[in-house]
C-alpha cells in the first residue's frame, strides 16, 4: 500500500471517537510501531492546530479589535437616538437634548458620545430606523420635521 493512501487510512480511523492507539494499530490494513503512529498523530494534530491558527488570523485580522466606545456604551447611543426621533426634534433641538444626554457617560467619553449620536443621526435612514426600536410612523414624522 503507497505511503499517501496509509496516511490516508489513519486518517479515516482517528475521526472514529474514542480510539486508542492498540485499537487503532488493530484496524489499520498496514503494519506499524506504535511509536511511528504516535509521531505521525502528533504531527497530524500539531499541522492541524497550525492551520486553525492560521485561519483564524486570517479572519480575526480584517475585522481588528473591537471598539472599547461602543462595548461600553452600546445603549445610551441608542436610547438617545430614540428620543430624538420618537419627540420629532428638529436639528436645532436634537444638539441641545443630546448634550443633556451625554451628562450621564462618564466624562471621558462625553465628546466621542456626542459625535457618536450625531453621527447616527445623520446616517439614520428607512433602512436602519428599525435598530433603534423606532416605529415606522415616529420615523416618517421625524424625518419630516429633521429635514425642514
Amino acid at each position: 500500500m503507497p505511503k499517501k493512501e496509509r496516511w490516508e487510512a489513519v486518517l479515516a480511523l482517528v475521526t472514529e471517537d474514542g480510539l486508542s492507539l492498540e485499537h487503532l494499530m488493530g484496524r489499520l490494513e498496514f503494519p506499524i510501531e506504535k511509536r511511528t503512529l504516535q509521531r505521525r498523530l502528533k504531527d497530524l494534530f500539531l499541522w492541524a492546530h497550525e492551520r486553525s491558527a492560521m485561519r483564524y488570523s486570517a479572519v480575526h485580522q480584517p475585522l481588528g479589535e473591537p471598539d472599547a466606545f461602543r462595548s461600553n456604551h452600546w445603549e445610551e447611543p441608542r436610547e438617545a437616538i430614540q428620543q430624538v426621533d420618537v419627540n420629532a426634534l428638529g436639528k436645532d433641538r436634537a444638539i441641545p437634548n443630546i448634550k443633556i444626554k451625554a451628562r450621564n457617560v462618564v466624562s471621558r467619553d462625553r465628546a466621542q458620545f456626542a459625535k457618536a449620536v450625531e453621527r447616527e443621526l445623520l446616517d439614520l435612514h428607512e433602512g436602519n430606523f428599525a435598530r433603534f426600536k423606532i416605529a415606522p410612523s415616529e420615523f416618517n414624522r421625524w424625518k419630516t420635521i429633521w429635514e425642514n
